[in-house]
């Protein structure tokens, strides 16, 4: 079977965990159209972008200006990580848009502006000098320390490529978490660290680089040649972004829509189709009554409980514990363990005992 992970979360944060092996190309293009259920329930957003990052191995910028200990509750099954993501971004009134491997979650409109300037930056990189135009699609990691700044790191940035910064007083003074991004291209590091002042960049013909206030987003019109095994997943896309204007001649479409819809047209062409399977569950509960877990828990999980007599005592019981991609069964028994207890599903019915 092919596992839907289900992230619940019950209850410090920094810009996505390091080390996680981040997905990059076309795995992080498979991961976003892959099949995912989440819940999350009076939950720190940062803290549960972050599980969520490292479920799916899928790095989630959150935009400087969005406070990431603020409280979320949201539940949706069944969808891909894209659609889960974005629409946990409209419960926010947040956007979401796809910089390289990174997932931008921000203000919405800052959202809209950065997808379409960063469809739309191979068109611009062609137009430079080649020396720079190399320089700037050059891919590789990048990672800061706690409280450095916003100027401290796009000048770093800008020295080890050979380039340099004008106007670069237009960036006010911040201090950043701690943060190791993925494998990306320079422009598409700048575009991420300046997306929070709502700038991007431009490139001077000697390699001078300055501020640039993000661009209105635009339309695009590209034909796409779609096999009968690829329509499904296409016309899905299609079926999401309703105001594109679309034309057909046999297998070529013709479509005209924003920066976001052609890059999700492009993934479905390159992705084959997620097939539903066993949900997988991923949960982090940290000093939480055991009694109110165990219920909220099994009403989730549509069963009825049963608390045995003689574990009054536990039931008061506070638990930590925390569980990545296990069964509905390991997760219940990791559950009632934390208390000293055993869980058994029967039926409809999980019941805790010792």
């Amino acid at each position: 079977m092919i596992a839907t992970p289900l992230i619940i979360c019950l209850s410090v944060w920094s810009q996505a965990a390091p080390d996680a092996g981040w997905l990059v190309g076309e795995p992080f293009d498979r991961q976003l159209a892959s099949v995912t259920s989440v819940l999350f329930e009076s939950a720190p957003l940062g803290e549960r972008l972050e599980t969520l990052s490292r479920v799916h191995r899928l790095y989630v910028w959150l935009d400087r200006r969005v406070d990431p200990s603020r409280v979320v509750d949201f539940q949706l099954q069944g969808r891909t990580v894209e659609q889960t993501l974005r629409q946990l971004a409209a419960t926010l009134d947040l956007g979401v848009c796809v910089v390289g491997n990174v997932v931008y979650l921000g203000p919405a409109e800052t959202a809209a502006r950065l997808g379409s300037w960063s469809a739309h930056w191979e068109t611009e990189r062609k137009r430079l000098p080649a020396v720079w135009a190399q320089t700037l699609g050059k891919r590789s990691k990048l990672s800061w320390p706690l409280l450095s700044t916003p100027r401290e790191v796009l000048e770093s940035v800008a020295k080890q490529a050979g380039m340099k910064w004008e106007q670069l007083e237009q960036i006010p003074h911040d201090l950043m978490r701690a943060t190791e991004l993925p494998e990306l291209s320079l422009a598409e590091q700048l575009m991420l660290l300046l997306s929070g002042f709502d700038r991007t960049f431009r490139c001077s013909a000697d390699g001078a680089l300055s501020p640039l206030p993000l661009p209105e987003p635009t339309e695009v019109t590209r034909v796409y040649s779609v096999a009968s095994s690829q329509r499904v997943g296409f016309e899905a896309v299609l079926q999401r972004h309703q105001d594109a204007t679309v034309a057909r001649q046999g297998s070529r479409v013709r479509v005209t829509g924003g920066s976001e819809l052609h890059r999700e047209l492009s993934a479905a062409l390159r992705t084959p189709p997620s097939r539903p399977g066993e949900t997988r569950y991923t949960l982090a509960i940290k000093e939480q009554p055991f009694a109110g877990v165990a219920r909220q828990l099994a009403a989730k999980l549509g069963l009825e409980i049963e608390f045995v007599a003689g574990i009054e005592q536990q039931l008061d019981q506070r638990i930590s514990f925390s569980v990545e991609e296990v069964s509905r069964d390991e997760l219940l028994q990791k559950m009632a363990a934390a208390a000293g207890l055993r869980a058994e599903v029967r039926d409809g019915y999980v019941r805790i005992a010792k």
